[in-house]
């Protein structure tokens, strides 16, 4: 969902100073409440300056509604005016994710269930790219796993498989222009496609410009060539036939029954034709063909992880290729030397290919605990990870054991879908110490395998993030500093027994990680790149 328009994060900055100082006024007390009511990114900025989550999460635990006067006395900054205080106070209630509607003593109950539903999280989707093999896209390409809205989607060539949230199964192949409409309608303009629509997809329903076809519970071809001319093929069940869309479309009523295959002409003819279950691919054949693709481009991966481990800058590396699903050891190298990884709570499951292994990270005792010892001047981090949530504010990748060592890494991804990579630095220094990408990660992308890669540069002063060998976000170093990690964790952080917080901060990562490198030097972007299309088991 886009956000209405831009803000000033100095604007911003500015307006929780003066909160801070007890010096705003009321119209800086209005901007205040709007600009956190509208923009997550300014809620983001708001509590992490105020620590407003924990101290919401420990105070309101359990309450069913929200109180918001109560919410901003819950604020470590100085007492603000009253009525100031409520206005932000709504819009604090955002920041802890829970959406609560303030509402005065006889208000319409009503009104919370309408403003509720207007802050939740809303899917546009309709249907779910399952499989996409050697594919030339007609406009913007999309990844397996990719959520589909309604509008065009044209191949040039290539297959790929959709799944409707209606239940229904699409495989086309070659040069096809379908529009979907809906869950349960699409239109197609040229090309072929077979469906496989299940019971509970039944009504399903394809048009062309001469035909209407509804499925009534079946598995069927349909084919539209360039002189608007349909056929459709019925391989199992019964579909109806009735009018096209076209303006010349002529009258039809007519049931076709398993075996039979018709061909419709713009002309208006109906004529039958046999049946040609080959030129119409099955997701059996399609699966097959995955199977085929996967094996090459897994082949492809082992010969550059053996190149790799070879490289003199290698800091650390973890392949994640266990072949003992019990083991609770990450076998890895670590500066030349074979070292393992202790695994804690994390569990060994499918990778980016079904015959490699990862790791997924779920609960907060979820991690595997390493030692990387040295200090580096640059570093190029990277990693192969699927996300399913980021339901905490910061999720690791890899971050050092404690944050009060100077020159201690951190490498994480926000619950803004942000990379983020911070280094700590002594306040005396006034150095910059986090930088972070453009949001890079939304629901839509849960569930999917990515390539995500940091740079820090000490000859260029710079740090680059990476997504899926694209750049995603660079940022200047203000002061470099020796880099070093000691005791690390990868998909999680122990913040030791020396901290501010109380309890320790969740920061597990919610999902899975099949691959991991840390190099002593800075990769170019062209370096990347190809460090993502070796490993890209897609291409």
């Amino acid at each position: 969902m886009k956000n209405k328009g831009k803000f000033s994060e100095d604007h911003l900055d500015h307006l929780i100073l003066r909160y801070r100082e007890d010096e705003l006024t009321d119209r800086e007390g209005q901007a205040l409440g709007t600009l956190l009511s509208d923009f997550p990114e300014a809620r983001r900025r708001f509590s992490e300056q105020a620590f407003l989550i924990s101290a919401l999460e420990d105070e309101l635990k359990g309450e069913a509604r929200f109180n918001a006067t109560k919410a901003a006395s819950l604020i470590p900054f100085r007492k603000s005016h009253g009525r100031l205080r409520a206005a932000i106070g709504v819009a604090a209630a955002l920041v802890v994710g829970c959406v609560f509607l303030w509402l005065r003593p006889g208000s319409d109950p009503d009104a919370y269930e309408v403003a509720h539903h207007q802050q939740e999280r809303l899917d546009r989707g309709v249907a779910v790219l399952m499989e996409a093999l050697d594919v030339a896209w007609e406009g913007e390409a999309m990844e397996v796993g990719e959520i589909i809205e309604p509008g065009s989607l044209k191949l040039k060539s290539g297959v790929v498989q959709l799944e409707f949230y209606s239940g229904a199964s699409l495989v086309m192949e070659g040069e096809v222009d379908l529009e979907i409409v809906s869950a349960e309608h699409c239109i197609l303009h040229h090309g072929g496609l077979r469906a496989v629509v299940p019971l509970q997809a039944r009504g399903f329903r394809i048009e062309s410009e001469e035909v209407t076809l509804i499925d009534l519970g079946t598995e069927f071809g349909m084919r539209v060539d360039r002189e608007k001319n349909t056929q459709v093929h019925v391989f199992d069940g019964l579909v109806r036939l009735e009018d096209g869309i076209g303006p010349e479309a002529v009258p039809i009523d007519r049931e076709v029954t398993e075996g039979q295959a018709l061909r419709v002409s713009s002309g208006g003819g109906l004529e039958e034709i046999a049946m040609d279950q080959e030129s119409f691919l099955t997701i059996d054949r399609l699966a097959e063909r995955v199977r085929d693709r996967g094996g090459k481009t897994f082949r492809r991966w082992e010969a550059f992880s053996k190149q790799l481990q070879r490289d003199a800058g290698l800091v650390a590396y973890f392949p994640f290729d266990q072949s003992d699903s019990e083991s609770r050891l990450l076998s890895g190298l670590i500066l030349e030397e074979s070292q393992s990884g202790a695994i804690v709570g994390s569990e060994w499951r499918n990778g980016r290919w079904k015959h490699k292994s990862s790791l997924k990270f779920q609960r907060p005792s979820d991690r595997v605990r390493i030692q990387i010892p040295g200090s580096f001047p640059s570093l190029t981090l990277l990693a192969w990870i699927r996300i399913d949530g980021l339901e905490n504010d910061c999720n690791s990748i890899l971050m050092s054991n404690g944050w009060f060592g100077e020159g201690q890494v951190h490498w994480q991804i926000r619950s803004s879908g942000e990379l983020a990579f911070a280094v700590f630095a002594p306040k005396d220094m006034g150095a910059q110490t986090m930088w972070r990408s453009t949001p890079v990660f939304s629901p839509a992308d849960h569930g999917q395998w990515r390539h995500v890669a940091v740079t820090y540069d000490a000859e260029a002063m710079q740090v680059s993030h990476f997504l899926d060998g694209d750049l995603v976000g660079r940022s200047e170093i203000t002061q470099a500093l020796a880099l070093r990690f000691e005791g690390a964790e990868i998909g999680n952080w122990d913040v030791g027994d020396d901290h501010p917080f109380g309890a320790r901060p969740v920061r597990n990562l919610q999902g899975s990680i099949d691959e991991l490198a840390v190099l002593g030097r800075s990769l170019t972007p062209l370096e990347i790149a190809e460090w993502f299309r070796m490993g890209n088991p897609e291409k």
